[in-house]
């Protein structure tokens, strides 16, 4: 599965992404967005499911997260780097 673009929701030259330790500590965790975009309606939930450096520069990690939408035949998946998490809540 090709990674969907979330570039969207930041217009930044600047991209940043996870280390190790901090990729670690947020995949599994559940997460609520707090904006919509293309096919996410804000208040989605999902699961950070992985890190991935597949497409990022130097190894960085982006987190891949799947979101909750029953209503699609297949998982939906996006990839987000530090500027892009910033608009998503880790729930408890």
């Amino acid at each position: 599965m090709r990674p969907r673009p979330t570039s969207c929701l930041l217009r930044s030259t600047q991209r940043r992404y996870f280390d190790y330790v901090q990729a670690a500590k947020l995949v599994g965790r559940r997460i609520r967005t707090k904006i919509a975009w293309s096919g996410v309606p804000a208040g989605t939930t999902g699961r950070i499911v992985r890190a991935d450096n597949s497409y990022t520069e130097s190894g960085r990690l982006a987190l891949v997260i799947r979101w909750d939408l029953p209503a699609l035949p297949k998982p939906l998946e996006d990839w987000f780097d530090v500027n892009e998490f910033q608009h998503l809540e880790v729930l408890p």
